[in-house]
């Protein structure tokens, strides 16, 4: 069996220590079903209220989960309930790379949203803007990615636990799932944007001559986040919808230097056109 590495316990685990996990989430939940599953980004945590009839799962109380994240701004939690009438479970604060675990328990809530039933991903993120005409408080459906951070969910596992190891990754981003956010956008009076998300492992912030090189192989966002968990959807089979808030614009854009303060307020600014986008978009899938 494929073994992944719990670094929160020291311990490896296995698909059926994962099933473990929804167990206990079927057992609190009798006839919970959810077929949407969500990923929340950096300093939106409060987006969650709007779930109704909720049960919340600390992630220090589920094993092989992360307790301690290192990242400002983030909760670690699961959120089970209903949105719009239907069951939802959504990951209140992600486990990053520069958080010092494996690429393997960064996939860990996609994996069990599976195992649960999901079928259909939303991610957001904040990020910084490479592409210039973009600003800060615009939201940008992702359309593709780069994978600079080297590293991948699936590296060391055995092929077929969670399915197929060499599997098409040409367009991860589901484009009539994208095609409705953008509507959504448009509806509410919004830029309906898209582009290119590279994803690098951080935490420090990227160089003006990164920023630079990344512009010229087709990147319009930058982050540190993201790709882990849409591999290891994809490999699933999920329909991914990836949502990105631009929190700023990358270093040397416009000269000035960034710090994640500036990232969290940025956010906290714009909470409100977050959650009518989020709910608008919900109402469609």
């Amino acid at each position: 069996m494929t073994a992944t590495q719990d670094v929160s316990q020291g311990k490896l685990y296995h698909k059926q220590d994962v099933e473990k996990v929804a167990e206990i989430i079927r057992r609190a939940r009798p006839g919970f079903q959810p077929r949407l599953g969500m990923i929340i980004g950096t300093g939106f945590a409060s987006f969650t209220d709007t779930i109704e009839n909720q049960m919340v799962f600390r992630y220090a109380d589920l094993p092989l989960f992360a307790s301690e994240l290192q990242t400002p701004g983030h909760i670690s939690e699961l959120v089970t309930g209903q949105i719009n009438g239907q069951d939802i479970i959504l990951a209140r604060g992600k486990m990053f790379l520069l958080d010092g675990v494996t690429p393997q328990q960064v996939a860990l809530p996609v994996r069990l949203f599976h195992l649960l039933g999901v079928e259909k991903l939303v991610y957001t993120n904040t990020a910084g803007a490479v592409n210039p005409d973009y600003k800060p408080g615009e939201f940008v459906f992702l359309k593709n990615h780069i994978n600079l951070m080297a590293r991948n969910p699936l590296v060391g596992e055995k092929n077929g636990e969670w399915g197929e190891l060499f599997f098409d990754m040409t367009y991860p981003y589901d484009a009539e799932l994208r095609e409705m956010g953008k509507q959504a956008a448009v509806e509410l009076g919004l830029r309906a944007l898209e582009g290119v998300y590279a994803g690098l492992l951080g935490p420090s912030f990227e160089t003006a001559a990164e920023i630079k090189m990344l512009s010229v192989i087709g990147a319009d966002l930058v982050g540190m986040s993201t790709i882990m968990e849409v591999v290891a959807a994809r490999q699933l089979g999920m329909r991914v919808l990836c949502l990105s808030f631009i929190s700023n614009m990358a270093a040397g854009v416009l000269g000035d230097g960034l710090t994640n303060e500036e990232v969290l307020d940025t956010t906290q600014k714009h909470i409100t056109n977050y959650a009518r986008l989020l709910t608008h978009i919900f109402s469609k899938i």
